[in-house]
């Protein structure tokens, strides 16, 4: 056979394979976007919803003004002032709307949609679908039941790495529609900064193999289009995120609260300064004791003299000089197993080994490079932070199970393994792909139960919450001060409800917002000029909190006020408990 003859079938299979990849991707995305429709609506109709974390329940109450005796605010704390900007928009004009809720749903549902498409172009062959449904059970299920800002930001984060990766490995053949796609990528990362800046970091970094791979097998194409497109993201996202900072510091009661809780951070958060024989001096130098820096660390930190910004200031700039603490090396290494032996630890465990006996000697390398870059981030971030929150790594987790999967779709073209020839090899192939969709039915089942039961639990705990709200009988001239998180913000306000609960309950929610308008406001308009004081010079001020923290509050007003008084019950419930501090006589 000539050479000519060999290259005009060679072109042939190449248009005839491009042809096929034509029809499939939209019959592959068609079936994602069925699937992914399916999920939200199921779990949505069937499942009791919640937030995961009060952090959303109050910005969600921040921006629709609710329960507070404020108006939509645009100040939301951890997410960008123009997402807030919108959202008050939204609520002022169409306030029957639970817009927050909705905005985390719709950034889930297009992260979930354009991971499909992204993957669907690389290859849409059955065992990708299969793992991407595998992706929507095991990663989204369990974030539509309690969404949260920072796992949709990581989430949206990596729908549009993927999405670039896709563009640069496998072009589309029109310059016009590759730059359409490199720009939505490009939004859907600088979106993800706006809900959450430190999670599109966190994602950019957990895929760092990804690139690395780019620039192995398409290292024109990665110089040309990936560098300079997360260059843009990298850039822009720094400057709104500058400009958010900007916009706090020129705003009246604002201007302290990044600096403020930056430095709140390396004594709640990153539990980096505790008392001890080293520390002690320093506190006693600013008159703190044991007890002030367990108040702050529990958030309980209105005083404005006891918790100046100098004196936080003070203590974490020459505790930087001490040695730093032991790294609790057992408990990280054990958060570590147990993140790995999650149901999707599992998924990304197995198909790592797949691509191990399956793939080529440089795929199975960045497979094992992904699964170490997982494992390295755990280990630093926990070391720099002191904690690690489950939503934190189930984004990075996710982040190594894309990766592997985009490592599963470049199989075909580097597979050296060939065809199975005779019975045994026949055998063989079979039973490993048994057991391979077994384990993933294993663990998606398991992840559905863990989710259903949850959501059982959270639809005990909403009636339960409802019942008690409705024997507590609150009145609109009466404050109850919520002691960080001890009272049920999430089951308050939920993510598919306009509005709270009741709006007959007058709270005050002690957090990261203590010393700004949110707190400060609210006590004005009950004309409290001292809080510490109130709880026992009036009958309208009321304490949710739990019992172990009573004794703080009692030695805090002794040390700082001279004044003996005591905590009583006043109601209790399965879900909070409301307190009066009285005096002694």
């Amino acid at each position: 056979m000539s050479e000519e003859r060999l290259q005009q079938r060679s072109l042939s299979k190449v248009r005839s394979g491009a042809l096929a990849n034509r029809e499939k991707v939209p019959h592959r995305f068609l079936i994602i976007l069925v699937l992914s429709l399916a999920l939200f609506a199921a779990a949505l109709s069937w499942l009791s919803v919640q937030y995961q974390t009060n952090d959303d329940a109050a910005m969600n109450i921040y921006a629709a003004g609710k329960a507070l005796g404020q108006p939509p605010s645009e100040f939301l704390l951890f997410q960008h002032f123009t997402i807030g900007l919108a959202l008050k928009f939204l609520y002022t004009h169409l306030p029957g709307i639970p817009w927050y809720g909705a905005l985390m749903y719709a950034y889930l549902f297009l992260s979930s949609l354009v991971i499909g498409y992204a993957i669907s172009r690389l290859n849409p062959r059955s065992s990708v679908l299969g793992l991407l449904i595998t992706a929507l059970i095991l990663f989204y299920l369990p974030v539509i039941l309690t969404p949260q800002f920072t796992l949709c930001s990581g989430y949206l984060a990596l729908s549009g790495i993927l999405l670039l990766y896709s563009i640069v490995y496998k072009p589309h053949v029109s310059e016009k529609a590759n730059l359409s796609l490199l720009t939505i990528a490009a939004a859907l990362l600088i979106l993800a900064g706006l809900i959450r800046f430190y999670s599109l970091f966190l994602a950019l970094l957990s895929m760092a193999p990804l690139y690395l791979h780019l620039l192995v097998t398409r290292f024109t194409m990665a110089l040309r289009r990936l560098l300079p497109t997360l260059c843009c993201v990298v850039l822009i996202s720094g400057l709104l995120n500058w400009g958010q900072k900007l916009y706090y510091e020129h705003s009246p009661g604002w201007e302290r609260f990044y600096s403020y809780n930056n430095v709140r951070a390396d004594f709640i958060d990153r539990h980096k300064i505790p008392w001890d024989s080293s520390t002690r001096p320093l506190f006693q130098q600013i008159g703190w004791s044991r007890n002030d820096l367990t108040m702050l660390t529990l958030w309980f930190y209105l005083d404005p003299k006891v918790y100046s910004f100098q004196n936080l200031l003070f203590i974490s700039q020459h505790t930087s000089l001490l040695p730093p603490q032991e790294v609790a090396w057992a408990k990280l290494l054990a958060d570590l197993k147990s993140s790995l032996l999650s149901d999707g630890g599992i998924a990304t465990l197995l198909l790592c080994f797949l691509l191990l006996i399956k793939s080529a000697r440089t795929v199975r390398g960045f497979a094992v490079l992904a699964l170490f870059w997982y494992s390295t981030l755990f280990v630093t971030i926990t070391v720099v932070e002191r904690h690690l929150p489950i939503r934190v790594w189930l984004v990075m987790l996710f982040g190594t199970f894309l990766t592997e999967v985009v490592l599963w779709c470049d199989i075909r073209e580097d597979q050296p393994v060939g065809q199975a020839t005779n019975t045994a090899q026949i055998l063989s192939k079979a039973i490993l792909s048994f057991l391979v969709v077994a384990v993933y039915v294993t663990c998606c089942w398991s992840q559905i139960r863990a989710v259903n039961k949850l959501s059982n639990r959270y639809r005990y705990a909403h009636k339960h919450f409802r019942d008690e709200l409705a024997q507590l009988q609150p009145r609109p001239d009466q404050l109850f001060v919520i002691w960080g998180g001890d009272f049920p913000f999430e089951a308050f306000q939920l993510p598919t409800q306009s509005e709270p609960v009741t709006d007959r309950l007058q709270l005050l929610g002690l957090g990261v917002g203590n010393h700004e308008p949110f707190v400060q406001n609210r006590l004005r308009s009950f004309g409290i000029d001292d809080l510490y004081q109130s709880f026992y010079t009036r009958e309208d001020i009321f304490l949710i909190c739990r019992e172990e923290k009573k004794k703080l509050l009692v030695q805090y007003i002794y040390e700082h006020y001279q004044t003996r008084v005591e905590v009583e019950t006043v109601f209790k419930g399965s879900t909070f408990t409301v307190r009066k501090v009285r005096k002694l006589i």
